[in-house]
């Protein structure tokens, strides 16, 4: 039935087939061209997808890079950081170390410690050389490790100065760079081979672009880069030579402190030789330099091992001075056995700690410094310091107690010499004045028979006075008579007392010291206790006194013993008689060797004797020389000695045949003096 249908409407069934086939193929090709249409919809919004994918995955991509160049920087940064940060860490240990020392070579020892170990060095060897000027022409080797004894040695070096880079920076040019890896700089290649060192580098330190030394770090390998930056081994070398330059200034310092307080204990031990004066200036200075509480000096005994308390400076240790000290135990035995200076920081641990110190010095000892009293090799004490005010005793007390006992025992010495010297000035003196005394007695000797007549004449007298006042209280009994004859008894009595006070003056030992003395006063009573003797002589004696002659300092009794010595010579040089001339007057002379003229009392003696041959005046003033039959020989030189001792002198001028002068000169000196 639907066919009918189809028949009738379309009239044809053939026709609408075709029609119908022709709208199906249109309709298919709309279709197709909407399917194309929405294809190449498809693929533009495809291909617009994909570039967005791409636009995206660039984005991404380029986020991505940029992230991860972000990571990168971040990493070299923290990576700078942690670098700076141990650079800074390794500046700041050095620093430490250095401002932590004032000793330079263990500043320096420290330092380079310090300076091998920092990260990226890591250094195999490294040595310190200092200068000693400021030319490099001396050099010092400081603190080394891991060389050898022969790579130390410091001849083997080339002075700094002869070095291209280092004569640069000696000059303050060039510090702010460092030299090329591995510059011979002052080391002999070779050296270096045969130390092991494969590269090295140098580091100057400095300050305000002045040149103290070298820090030189060597490795054993071909260290070819160090992981430190070469401005950070400069600042190091900066940082140490300030520090060094400060511990220079800081030694210094204690240097001119130490010598200030030992050249103190030097005048206080020059300044007297009586030994108990030094002992205790020297004590007491030594005590106030170490700033300790107090201190002891004690000296050994010629045939004990034992030592005694020779002083004790003032304190609050109850020291017991009266006991001796076994010089073979303890700290001091230790001192005494081995020289050396000792410390004791921990009296109560010390091993060397003597138990039996402490009843001797009590029980306040907490540190103590001892040093041996050595003097040209033979040891004569210790001293030992006690208790260092809040402080402990160091090496630099130790070094200048060193010094203090050298000045010590040498001040000893001469104390002792001084004793000695004393003793042995006063055993001559008191054998000078027997033999003074002696040739007194002798000269007196010579004098006997004269005196003895000059006693007998007043005697005479007396006795005929006697006789004549006898007769007259028998007689008449004149009192003018009697008065009369008592008179002249008691003038020559006085005469005869006269002569024995004058004799027993002459005889009695002088008494020590100088006064203002008369010459011209000396030389009358001199020639009155001669008088007889000259008289009996046939000698005529001539004066010469001159005008306003001052008084001299001496000692009038040994001034008469040389004037009579003088006179007694002269009688005995003119057995038939003559003339002795005497005079005594004010002279300028010129001392020897000098062209200032002195002022002099010149007092001759001028005989007309035979004279002296030259071979008698040249020994004239020898002790026992004489030409006398019976003389001692001792007349003149006691007499030279005596003048001397008045800072005198005496010249003698004789011609044979004519007679002798002696000159005696007295310098004039003030009364007070």
């Amino acid at each position: 039935m639907l066919g009918n249908r189809w028949e009738e409407s379309s009239g044809s069934p053939m026709i609408s087939h075709e029609v119908q086939l022709r709208e199906m193929e249109k309709a298919l090709l709309d279709r197709q061209e909407q399917l194309e249409l929405v294809g190449l919809e498809l693929e533009a919004s495809r291909a617009h997808y994909e570039d967005l994918l791409q636009e995206r995955d660039n984005e991404l991509k380029r986020l991505s890079d940029l992230h991860a160049a972000e990571i990168i920087e971040h990493q070299q940064v923290e990576a700078q950081l942690r670098h700076y940060a141990d650079e800074q860490a390794a500046l700041l240990t050095v620093t430490s170390a250095a401002s932590a020392f004032l000793e330079p070579d263990v500043l320096l020892a420290k330092i380079l410690d310090v300076v091998m170990t920092i990260p990226g060095i890591q250094a195999d060897a490294g040595w310190v050389l200092t200068l000693e000027d400021d030319r490099g022409k001396a050099i010092r080797l400081g603190p080394a490790q891991g060389v050898s004894a022969e790579f130390l040695n410091i001849e083997h070096t080339v002075p700094i100065e002869s070095c291209t880079v280092c004569g640069t920076w000696l000059k303050g040019s060039g510090i702010t760079e460092l030299p090329p890896r591995n510059a011979c700089l002052h080391l002999d290649p070779r050296l270096m081979e045969s130390g092991g060192i494969q590269s090295h580098i140098t580091i100057p330190l400095s300050v305000s672009r002045r040149m103290l030394g070298v820090i030189s770090l060597g490795w054993n390998d071909r260290h070819e880069l160090i992981q430190v930056d070469r401005s950070l081994l400069l600042n190091i070398g900066r940082q140490v030579g300030l520090a060094l330059r400060n511990a220079q200034l800081y030694q210094s310092a204690v240097k001119v402190n130490r010598l200030e307080a030992i050249n103190k204990i030097g005048a206080a031990a020059g300044s007297s030789l009586e030994l108990g004066v030094v002992l205790q200036q020297v004590l007491e200075q030594a005590c106030q330099t170490l700033d300790a509480e107090t201190g002891a000096i004690l000296l050994t005994t010629p045939e004990s091992k034992e030592l005694t308390f020779a002083y004790i400076s003032p304190g609050p240790l109850e020291i017991q001075s009266d006991q001796h000290i076994p010089a073979e135990q303890g700290i001091i035995g230790w001192v005494v056995q081995y020289r050396q200076v000792a410390r004791l920081n921990d009296i109560k641990r010390d091993p060397r700690t003597y138990r039996g110190l402490k009843p001797i010095f009590g029980s306040g000892i907490d540190t103590l410094i001892c040093a041996p009293l050595v003097h040209r090799d033979i040891l004569t004490g210790v001293i030992v310091i006690f208790n260092k005010r809040g402080n402990e005793f160091n090496q630099e007390d130790a070094n200048l107690l060193e010094a203090v006992s050298s000045i010590v025992a040498s001040a000893l010495d001469n104390a002792r010499l001084y004793e000695d010297l004393k003793q042995s000035l006063a055993e001559k003196e008191r054998a000078q004045m027997q033999l003074i005394q002696s040739e007194k007695i002798a000269a007196l000797g010579r004098l006997a028979a004269s005196v003895a007549h000059e006693i007998n004449n007043p005697l005479q007298a007396v006795q005929g006075c006697l006789t004549l006042l006898s007769e007259e209280l028998s007689g008449l009994k004149r009192p003018e008579k009697v008065s009369s004859y008592l008179e002249i008894v008691d003038k020559e009595i006085g005469r005869v007392a006269g002569i024995v006070q004058g004799m027993r003056e002459f005889a009695r030992p002088a008494p020590q010291g100088t006064r203002p003395t008369d010459v011209i006063s000396v030389l009358e009573d001199v020639l009155e206790l001669t008088g007889k003797q000259l008289q009996h002589s046939l000698i005529n004696v001539e004066r010469s006194w001159g005008i306003d002659v001052p008084t001299i300092q001496a000692n009038p009794n040994m001034l008469k013993q040389v004037f009579l010595n003088m006179i007694l010579n002269a009688i005995d040089a003119m057995p038939t008689g003559g003339t002795l001339r005497i005079s005594a007057l004010t002279d300028q002379i010129k001392a020897d060797g000098s062209q200032v003229s002195q002022a002099v009392v010149r007092v001759e003696f001028n005989d007309t004797g035979p004279g002296m041959s030259p071979q008698s005046m040249l020994r004239l003033f020898e002790p026992f020389f004489t030409t006398k039959e019976h003389g001692s020989g001792l007349g003149l030189h006691i007499s030279y000695t005596i003048i001397q001792s008045l800072g005198g002198k005496i010249e003698v001028d004789s011609v044979v045949g004519e007679g002798s002068t002696f000159a005696i000169l007295l310098p004039l000196k003030k009364a007070d003096q």
